[in-house]
């Protein structure tokens, strides 16, 4: 079962908090709850949940094989946010 609009929007409420720590703070833990990953369909979820919780820009910094991770953000998620 899939989590409400609400329990989505608090989920992702917590990782853009946790975005912000990471950033002013640099710990290394945190890098888990900042990361997206799975299928293009939960990544576009994840990523939908964030914008719904108020955030306006992302950067997504792909881990390697950067121009491919690129082409498959252009192609099939950006379209879907």
């Amino acid at each position: 079962m899939s989590a409400g609009p609400l329990a989505r929007r608090g989920r992702a409420e917590i990782a853009i908090r946790a975005a912000l720590d990471f950033a002013e703070t640099g710990r290394a833990q945190m890098a888990e709850d900042v990361s997206v990953w799975g299928s293009e369909d939960e990544c576009a979820e994840w990523l939908g949940d964030v914008i719904a919780a108020g955030a306006r820009l992302l950067l997504l910094n792909p881990g390697f094989d950067e121009m491919e991770h690129l082409e498959r953000v252009a192609s099939a998620l950006a379209p879907r946010l």
